[in-house]
C-alpha cells in the first residue's frame, strides 16, 4: 500500500471507512497476503450483505478458500470492535484450538500500523504489556468500563459454557468432518448451540459460517433456527 497520509482529514476518512465499509477494511487487512483473492465481484456484495442483513442470526455456507473466516470471523469482528469497544464477542469453533487460531489472526491485524494510527483510542500499541487480557483465548481493547467478559473470547464445542454474557457470537466451522461422523457427535454440536443461546443478551446477534458438511443434519438444524 502507499505510504500513510499525514493530514487529520485523511485519517478521519480512513477511520470512517474501517467502521462503515467492511470490504475496504478486509482489503486493508489482507492486501499484503500472497494468496489475497478478494474481488469486488464476489466479496464486495458479500460484505455489503453482512453489514446490512436485517436478521439477528445469519448462516453463511461457503466453499473453502473463499475467505469466509477472514471476512466474517476476523474482519467483521474487528469492525464491530472499532465501532463499539465495549462489545463482548464470543468466537466458537469445532475445537478450541481452531477458535484460538482465528483469534490469533485477528490479534495480528489489531497491530496493523494503519489501524493503530487511526484508532489510538481503542487499540493498544503494545497489548501484551498494556491490555487487561491478551492471551490465546481472550483479548481486550481500550474500553471505558470493565466487564467480566473480555472484548473477544473463544470456545470449542466441548468447552465449558459459563455464566457470561455476550453481544455477538461467531460460530465458525462448528460443524466439521470430525464431529459430524455419527449421530451422537452431531447431537453434541446441536446441544452445544442450544446451551450457548443462554449466553447472549436480548438483541444480540449471531453468525454461523462453514462448509456444508452433512448438511441434512446439524446444518439443517441451524437453518431452522434462523
Amino acid at each position: 500500500m502507499k505510504a500513510q497520509p499525514e493530514s487529520a482529514a485523511a485519517w478521519a476518512g480512513i477511520r470512517w471507512l474501517c467502521q462503515h465499509d467492511l470490504y475496504a477494511l478486509a482489503f486493508l487487512l489482507n492486501h499484503d497476503r500472497p494468496d489475497n483473492a478478494l474481488t469486488p465481484g464476489l466479496h464486495k456484495p458479500l460484505c455489503e450483505f453482512i453489514q446490512t442483513t436485517p436478521y439477528k442470526k445469519n448462516l453463511y455456507l461457503q466453499a473453502r478458500g473463499s475467505f469466509k473466516t477472514s471476512i466474517i470471523t476476523v474482519a467483521r469482528n474487528i469492525q464491530r470492535v472499532l465501532q463499539n469497544p465495549q462489545i463482548r464477542i464470543l468466537i466458537g469453533s469445532n475445537k478450541s484450538e481452531n477458535a484460538e487460531a482465528m483469534l490469533a489472526e485477528l490479534k495480528g491485524h489489531l497491530l496493523n500500523p494503519w489501524l493503530l494510527r487511526a484508532f489510538p483510542d481503542i487499540l493498544w500499541a503494545d497489548p501484551e504489556k498494556d491490555a487487561e487480557k491478551w492471551t490465546t483465548s481472550a483479548i481486550t481493547v481500550k474500553r471505558a468500563r470493565r466487564t467480566k467478559e473480555a472484548t473477544i473470547e473463544t470456545i470449542g464445542v466441548t468447552g465449558e459454557l459459563t455464566s457470561k454474557h455476550y453481544d455477538h457470537g461467531t460460530f465458525d466451522d462448528i460443524v466439521g468432518k470430525e464431529n459430524s461422523q455419527t449421530r451422537e457427535l452431531r447431537e453434541g454440536v446441536i446441544s452445544f448451540l442450544r446451551i450457548a443461546e443462554s449466553l447472549f443478551d436480548p438483541g444480540a446477534t449471531q453468525d454461523s459460517t462453514g462448509t456444508p458438511w452433512h448438511y441434512a443434519d446439524a446444518w439443517a438444524w441451524l437453518l431452522e433456527q434462523q
